[in-house]
Formats: C-alpha cells, sequence, structure tokens
C-alpha cells in the first residue's frame, strides 16, 4: 500500500520509474466543473482545472510521455481539451509489396514493386494502450519488375501515398510495444526504362490498396 501511495504523490515523476511509455490524465473534476457552469469563461474553479490539465499535459511532453486522457468527457465538453497534445505524431518504416496484372490483346503482363517507405503521421488513443486510430503519409522507393510476353526487366520506383490505420498495441514492459494493424489508403508511383525486346517502358499506377501489418516500437 505503501507504494501504491508513494506513485500516486509522486503522479508523473514516478512514470518514468515504472517503465511507463504513456500517462492518462484524469479529466473528472474538470468534466464536473465544466458542467456546474455549463463551460461559461472565467469561472474561477473550471479555471483552475483547465490549468492543472495544461500543466500537466505539458509536463507529460517534457518527460517523453504519450498523452492520454478520460473520464466525463462528452460530446458537448470535449473541445475544450482539443489543445491538450493528446495527437501523437509518428515517424516510421515500412517494408510492402503489390503486385498488378494486365490482360490485353491476349497479351497478360505482370507488375510487381517491392519498396520501403518513409511513412509520418498522427495517432489518436481510442483505448488507452490497446486501440488507436491513425492517419498517415508516405514517400518510398524501391524495385519493380516488369514481365509480359515471357520477357522481363526491372526498374527503379518510386511513389508516395495517404493512409488510415486501427491498430492494436501490446506493450511488452521495459523492451518494445507490438503493433497489429489493419488499414487501408491510396498510392500512386511510377518506374521507368523496362528494356522488353528493345522497347523502353514506363509505367505508372494509382490506386486504392488495403492492407494488415505487425511491428514494434522502441
Amino acid at each position: 500500500m505503501r507504494t501504491i501511495r508513494s506513485l500516486a504523490a509522486l503522479g508523473l515523476l514516478a512514470a518514468p520509474a515504472t517503465g511507463a511509455a504513456a500517462v492518462e490524465l484524469h479529466t473528472g473534476t474538470w468534466a464536473h466543473a465544466w458542467a456546474a457552469c455549463k463551460g461559461r469563461d472565467g469561472d474561477e474553479r473550471l479555471e483552475r482545472e483547465r490549468r492543472r490539465l495544461r500543466d500537466a499535459a505539458h509536463e507529460a511532453g517534457e518527460r517523453g510521455l504519450r498523452l492520454h486522457a478520460g473520464h466525463g468527457i462528452t460530446y458537448a465538453n470535449v473541445g475544450e481539451l482539443l489543445d491538450l497534445p493528446l495527437l501523437q505524431p509518428h515517424v516510421g518504416l515500412s517494408l510492402a509489396y503489390e503486385r498488378h496484372e494486365d490482360t490485353e490483346a491476349g497479351l497478360t503482363s505482370e507488375y510487381t514493386v517491392g519498396l520501403a517507405e518513409i511513412v509520418g503521421g498522427c495517432r489518436l488513443t481510442l483505448l488507452p494502450g490497446f486501440l488507436h486510430a491513425e492517419g498517415n503519409a508516405s514517400v518510398g522507393i524501391g524495385r519493380a519488375t516488369l514481365d509480359a510476353g515471357g520477357q522481363s526487366d526491372d526498374g527503379d520506383w518510386y511513389g508516395y501515398g495517404l493512409g488510415a490505420d486501427i491498430v492494436g498495441t501490446l506493450p511488452i514492459p521495459m523492451l518494445m510495444t507490438l503493433e497489429l494493424g489493419l488499414g487501408a489508403g491510396w498510392r500512386v508511383g511510377s518506374s521507368s526504362d523496362h528494356n522488353l525486346g528493345g522497347t523502353a517502358y514506363d509505367i505508372d499506377t494509382e490506386g486504392t490498396y488495403a492492407r494488415a501489418f505487425i511491428g514494434a516500437t522502441f
């Protein structure tokens, strides 16, 4: 019991020592204050609770902790929390593979791409520590293979895209956080100088995609 009390007293100061990567701000007292004055500016109790949340959010950011918030939040008062840094930016590396097939005049061509992308975006926590929604943008490079009529040739690939994912996370204390996700998006890509039978072909692709992925954050 002494440990629990000491952690409660230390608050955000204790989070890094426990190996926690995120903290959740309890917004219950703020929500009660908001309801009591119907969100009117100038109410002393509401202003005090606003300052408390802003100060805690700032301290969490300084300590490198991800920030969540909960208790008493409704559609009517949630707008006040939008200035808290509840959206966490993220940057990562993605490896992907895509395949296109087309048949024209009885000839089937296959176009495959292996690519690496730099992905950046923002993540919104839906269920603290376990479920998140995120939007992202990506730019990538790779190698593309065009295969048609029994001939094939490789070329450099470049592209970019936009996407959205639902991500489940499983924290492994003091080690990593595993991520499992489902998503969809839109990607544009192109490659050039595929030489088939003495003719050079440039390929442009554009379309939507669906994906399932597994990853880890450290």
